[in-house]
């Protein structure tokens, strides 16, 4: 293998933390994309935002709260209450600003979710290009 492959490779291994299971994350996902049409209905309702364009500005919202989430942190408010984190694969601290906003967008896309479920260690598209992996356990940043 040569020294470009290795760099451009990930160094995540098996040996690694223990990765957070696909049903964790899509229930973390849940959870998040919940939380932001619920604060974009209530900005409509309150006449902030026109109520009809919700399915806009949910997405728009998740993006927002995504890219600080995961670029300041390693939690969202979902991955929070399932105990799990979005780390870099290479040193498991945040991953970024310019990073969780390419894994957030790719992950809006939705094919690139699916491709988690032919990984061997469950990491799709967006989590390849955002050097990330999900792991469980405490806090790591």
């Amino acid at each position: 293998m040569s020294a470009q492959s290795k760099s451009s490779s990930s160094s995540y291994t098996p040996a690694s933390p223990d990765l957070a299971s696909l049903g964790e994350r899509f229930a973390a996902l849940l959870i998040d994309w919940v939380a932001c049409l619920v604060i974009v209905r209530a900005a409509g309702v309150a006449g902030w935002l026109p109520e009809e364009w919700a399915y806009l500005y949910t997405p728009g919202l998740l993006v927002v709260v995504y890219t600080a989430a995961l670029g300041f942190s390693t939690q969202s408010l979902g991955m929070f209450f399932l105990r799990i984190h979005c780390v870099n694969a290479d040193h498991l601290g945040s991953i970024g600003v310019p990073r969780a906003l390419v894994r957030v967008l790719l992950m809006l896309l939705v094919f690139p979710l699916v491709t988690a479920f032919i990984d061997p260690h469950g990491r799709g598209l967006h989590d390849r290009a955002a050097n990330s992996v999900m792991v469980k356990g405490a806090s790591r940043g």
